[in-house]
């Protein structure tokens, strides 16, 4: 039985999955809050998320982990910022998070 719940069920989970892989994601910061807009070969979707329904911040280095839930997270590659900065970003979710917004020195 446990090899079937930390093994095949996450393998079966993934499969169903297939249509998100080589999902690319797009985000655009505003005054308001994120919109994501998510698009491969066979999908294309949007999802907009609210400031305050941000529940902790982990900038690295390279990245900028944004947690929804205990379950569900997005990572924003740091790099391919465009029309802004990453201070522009801290400035905007900095007063919803406070000490919710970790900065790592690493």
């Amino acid at each position: 039985m446990i090899y079937f719940v930390y093994f095949e069920i996450p393998k079966k989970q993934y499969k169903a999955m297939e249509q998100l892989r080589n999902l690319e994601n797009k985000y655009f910061f505003d005054d308001e809050g994120i919109a994501i807009l998510g698009q491969n070969n066979e999908y294309k979707g949007k999802t907009e998320i609210k400031y305050s329904m941000i529940q902790k911040a982990v900038e690295t280095s390279k990245y900028l982990l944004l947690y929804c839930s205990k379950y569900e997270s997005y990572v924003v590659v740091k790099s391919t910022f465009m029309n802004g900065t990453i201070e522009d970003i801290r400035g905007k979710l900095m007063p919803y998070l406070q000490k919710k917004y970790i900065i790592c020195r690493y």
